[in-house]
């Protein structure tokens, strides 16, 4: 009677461990699984990025006419840049990015711009100007390339400016 009490004590024994190896098991498939699937979206995710091609310090444009500066890419939500001013953005609204800033002006914009002390006094140092048929894009990179244009102080897209102006008379003038 000892012994046969013995063999199910031991039998009893055996079954605990085969029930803490199987959850051990299971907890080792399980973290194989998750790691393995956070690989595969980080892989994605380095993919997806590769396509867009938009890099952390490049500056965008998005379809609003908003321009800002990428500081970090894909949060918790897929396709989506940290930028300073905005936060998470979607890039799916992101029309241009560039590591020039220059880049990313297009006709009608305002730029804010600082002039050389060489070229003007002192107090005539910073100017708007409006990208278009007299001041053009290329007259801006030009006179950066020269010296006459020191820095780039502000831009306002045309998008910005006609979301946000006051129309003086009504909207049909």
């Amino acid at each position: 009677m000892l012994i046969k009490a013995n063999k199910v004590e031991n039998r009893m024994k055996s079954d605990w461990i085969l029930i803490i190896l199987s959850i051990i098991v299971g907890i080792v498939l399980t973290l194989i699984v998750v790691f393995s699937g956070i690989e595969l979206n980080r892989r994605y995710k380095e993919k997806d990025c590769m396509k867009n091609k938009t890099e952390v310090g490049e500056y965008v444009r998005t379809k609003n006419g908003v321009i800002d500066k990428v500081d970090a890419l894909y949060g918790m939500i897929e396709n989506t840049v940290h930028l300073e001013n905005l936060k998470w953005f979607d890039i799916k609204n992101i029309v241009k990015h560039s590591k020039q800033l220059t880049d990313l002006i297009e006709d009608k914009d305002i730029v804010g711009i600082e002039l050389s002390e060489e070229f003007v006094e002192k107090k005539d140092k910073k100017k708007l100007i409006q990208i278009g048929d007299i001041y053009t894009k290329e007259t801006l990179q030009k006179d950066i390339d020269n010296g006459i244009v020191t820095r780039i102080l502000t831009i306002l897209s045309y998008n910005q400016y006609m979301a946000n102006c006051y129309k003086v008379g009504g909207e049909d003038e």
